[in-house]
């Protein structure tokens, strides 16, 4: 009815003023748009997958600001509510986000974690909806444990599905993640072996790309890890 409508159109709002920088006022309309959603389901309809798609980009507004505790926490709800309902349209991109905040936490027992559910839920039959960073984050892992051919597919898919959207949220991780594979390529030659044939640039130009799209996503933190790690 008009009250979903209006719920969908809120998030769509919400999209606008994030991707300006405009994370206060973004929070509030999603907030709105949940509290739109959690109004229907009183009256007996259920639009979960509507309160959860605003919550996760609560989430990424958290994320953005640097609020990484909270903005973990956020992600790590979706996954476990949208699992305890078998809603698993966006189950495998709550998982895949939250392994994208624990990089930033330095915690790669929590990314490990939510890789391999992602993987699980998208690949094993649960379908659903899943980005490119599950498959970016799966490259770096697998590199950083010495499996090149696997990290090599994982990137090539990472590519396959972000190169046609160019949807910043997406590539700019898959940037990063190029940036740190051809890093550990100038001291590894079997990662420069099997990761060469797909990887020809060198880091700083990854990196130097991946940090014009966190400044344009308004994403300040990113863009300091990055400058301190490959221009120091």
């Amino acid at each position: 009815g008009k009250e979903a409508f209006a719920g969908v159109a809120l998030r769509f709002l919400g999209v606008a003023l994030q991707l300006e920088g405009n994370f206060k006022a973004a929070e509030a309309v999603y907030r709105k748009s949940i509290e739109t959603f959690k109004t229907l389901r009183a009256v007996g309809k259920a639009y979960t997958v509507g309160e959860l798609a605003a919550t996760n980009y609560i989430g990424e507004v958290l994320h953005w600001q640097g609020r990484l505790k909270e903005a973990l926490e956020v992600f790590e709800e979706c996954a476990r509510r949208a699992e305890e309902r078998n809603l698993f349209w966006g189950c495998s991109l709550f998982h895949s986000n939250a392994a994208n905040v624990a990089f930033d936490l330095g915690d790669f027992d929590r990314l490990n974690d939510h890789i391999d559910r992602a993987v699980e839920i998208f690949e094993h039959g649960r379908g659903g909806r899943s980005g490119s960073m599950l498959y970016s984050f799966l490259a770096l892992r697998e590199a950083k444990r010495g499996h090149y051919s696997e990290a090599l597919q994982a990137l090539e898919r990472g590519e396959a599905l972000c190169a046609p959207i160019q949807k910043r949220s997406w590539t700019a991780p898959h940037l990063m993640v190029k940036a740190y594979l051809a890093e550990l390529m100038l001291n590894d030659s079997e990662a420069q072996k099997v990761l060469g044939v797909f990887l020809k640039g060198n880091p700083k130009d990854y990196a130097a790309e991946c940090i014009a799209q966190y400044r344009a996503l308004h994403v300040p933190h990113k863009v300091e890890a990055l400058k301190n790690h490959f221009f120091k």
